[in-house]
């Protein structure tokens, strides 16, 4: 595990893996995000290490934030996440921001925030998913946003392919799959 400073606070970073899946997912089969470790610039790593944790349940936290590690309200930054198995409910109680210049080359299989998918390999379909905003977490519905004035070519000097494929949540081959209380803004899709 390595530790990264930010002003003074130490946040762990690095721990995914099997033995963070075992020690992060409690006995009711609940793993919290910031168990996985957190990065300010780029937290996919441990994200994706939370959502094929086996957990049934995932909460992404509130991230601590870099600024003086009182406040608990950074957003987790994120290229693509991916969720390809059945009975998972990732709770938010904190917003996703994508990486900016994360989704400048568009794979239409890959260029959703965050992606339920059932896998062209899969013996059986993705089913059985939901994303949920906790409200009362941060007083508000949490938010999913993108950068879309990049992705139409409205920043100047940032060139993006052009494209109708990048979405903040995408259900694709998804049975029972739901989503609510979560505000998706500023994708290209």
């Amino acid at each position: 595990m390595r530790l990264l400073l930010c002003a003074g606070l130490a946040i762990a970073t690095g721990a995914a893996g099997p033995a963070a899946s075992r020690r992060c997912v409690d006995s009711a089969g609940v793993a919290k995000a910031t168990c996985f470790g957190f990065h300010p610039e780029d937290s996919t790593d441990a994200l994706q290490a939370a959502l094929d944790s086996g957990a049934r349940t995932v909460i992404v936290d509130p991230a601590p934030s870099s600024d003086d590690g009182g406040d608990q309200s950074a957003a987790w930054v994120t290229r693509q996440l991916s969720v390809n198995r059945s009975g998972l409910t990732v709770v938010l109680q904190a917003d996703l921001l994508a990486k900016r210049g994360a989704f400048r080359f568009v794979n239409p299989l890959n260029a959703s925030l965050l992606s339920f998918v059932t896998s062209k390999h899969a013996p059986r379909m993705t089913a059985d998913v939901a994303l949920v905003g906790d409200t009362k977490a941060l007083g508000r519905r949490p938010t999913i946003t993108m950068w879309r004035d990049d992705y139409s070519n409205a920043t100047p000097g940032v060139e993006y392919v052009r494209s109708e494929h990048r979405h903040g949540v995408q259900f694709d081959g998804v049975r029972n799959g739901h989503a609510s209380d979560v505000d998706i803004r500023s994708t290209g899709g």
